[in-house]
């Protein structure tokens, strides 16, 4: 039997306490996990539409000091969901949690800031909250951050600093900020025209699902203007602003299809195929 005394006699009490953690550890573990299952539930049934068992879930959580319930508890008295809406309510939710670094919190108490939603209307207060976002990665946060710097809402309009905002979200695959990106390399917000990075983003949008960039690189592929004439992409480009329910797109495409070989409406119905998938699977990867 292995001995648990020291070499004087004593007693090692170094096994006992190794033991007690691990089983505290194990129980903190088990109640990890059990907490987690209630509010995935909770999460499921705001999605749902299912309020009360998702307050009467949440509420007793946020007021224990749960970070996650407690923003959870900010979107639903921001959105009237179940309860009457109260953005004062929500704003207090969403501060408790914003300052134990919840970013969805973080970035909600930033956006209610930048509008006076709830809370004393400050461009200051609102580029604090949503920059501890964008620091934890949360994408919303930096193209908002970069919309502030665009239009100057909130601040000094900076177009440098809102370039890289906007690039560091749209390089964390967001169709929008692909998409201003696109805008600004169009010379459309008064900077210079850089046709070869408008494309790469606009591109990048548009097989991201971004309406507006699909049209506007379709007929570029179509006519064969800033880029290498090319129906297939240009029906690609169509058929999946078609799929939006853009009216112009399909009749572009209709036209489009009576001058292709059989070959090209081929090649173009397995690649609209392709990135159809990927837009489905929401990776923002470009076949």
């Amino acid at each position: 039997m292995a001995s648990f005394k020291n070499n004087n006699g004593s007693l090692n009490q170094r096994p006992f306490l190794i033991g007690n953690l691990r089983g505290i550890q194990g129980h903190i573990n088990k109640t990890n996990a059990a907490l987690n299952r209630v509010l995935c539930q909770a999460t499921l049934a705001i999605k749902n539409g299912d309020y009360d068992p998702a307050i009467a879930a949440l509420k007793p959580l946020a007021e224990s000091g749960n970070t996650r319930a407690e923003a959870a508890m900010g979107y639903i008295f921001f959105n009237g969901l179940g309860v009457d809406q109260n953005y004062s309510s929500a704003s207090i939710w969403y501060f408790k949690a914003a300052v134990k670094g919840n970013a969805d919190a973080q970035y909600h108490l930033g956006l209610m800031n930048l509008n006076g939603f709830g809370v004393p209307k400050s461009g200051s207060l609102a580029m604090k909250w949503l920059r501890r976002a964008s620091d934890q990665g949360y994408v919303a946060a930096k193209v908002e951050i970069a919309r502030m710097y665009d239009t100057g809402n909130g601040i000094q309009q900076g177009i440098a600093l809102a370039v890289r905002f906007y690039r560091d979200a749209a390089e964390h695959g967001d169709a929008t900020a692909q998409h201003t990106l696109g805008q600004i390399y169009d010379g459309d917000k008064g900077g210079p025209s850089v046709p070869k990075e408008a494309i790469k983003w606009h591109r990048m949008a548009a097989y991201n699902g971004h309406l507006q960039s699909q049209l506007k690189l379709a007929p570029l592929y179509e006519h064969g203007t800033g880029v290498p004439a090319d129906l297939v992409r240009a029906y690609v480009l169509y058929g999946l602003a078609a799929d939006q329910g853009s009216a112009e797109a399909k009749s572009r495409q209709s036209t489009i299809r009576d001058r292709m070989t059989p070959h090209q409406r081929d090649l173009a119905a397995q690649i609209g195929a392709e990135y159809r998938m990927v837009m489905t699977a929401g990776t923002g990867d470009v076949p």
